[in-house]
């Protein structure tokens, strides 16, 4: 998520190409979710696909809580709010290492038990997408 956030702060017109890119991309994964039956990833995918899509169009950071509970499975015991304000620059910082803090929190909660490929797994789409476009993720 800081490689976002870094992306679309200093080159907003690549950030937007970038999330647009996500959005298709995690699209994809939930038709062949569904495709395969799997409903709960096709729902999870399609959602977070939407957010992507929606953080394209707004210049904003897509839902955190969303993409951390398809990482995660769902745990709601996190509770927290990314600064999404534009206008408040001088708490960004504090809240995305928050954010990157439970984010990891998340991730390394589901890397032991991880039963989804990574054609179906959010981080790996995001990560190869921003892998693809030739910027290194975190």
């Amino acid at each position: 998520m800081s490689t976002l956030q870094q992306l679309q702060q200093t080159n907003p017109s690549q950030y937007q190409q970038i999330t647009q890119q996500i959005s298709a991309n995690l699209l994809t994964a939930a038709q062949t979710a569904q495709t395969d039956g799997n409903t709960t990833a096709a729902t999870q995918l399609n959602q977070l696909s939407t957010d992507f899509s929606g953080a394209s169009k707004s210049g904003q950071l897509p839902n955190i809580l969303d993409l951390a509970q398809a990482i995660g499975g769902g745990h709601h015991h996190h509770h927290f709010h990314a600064g999404s304000s534009g206008s408040d620059n001088n708490s960004t910082s504090s809240s995305s290492s928050s954010a990157d803090q439970t984010l990891s929190q998340f991730l390394s909660v589901m890397q032991p038990g991880a039963t989804q490929n990574d054609a179906l797994d959010p981080m790996a789409i995001i990560l190869n997408t921003l892998s693809t476009a030739g910027i290194s993720g975190s």
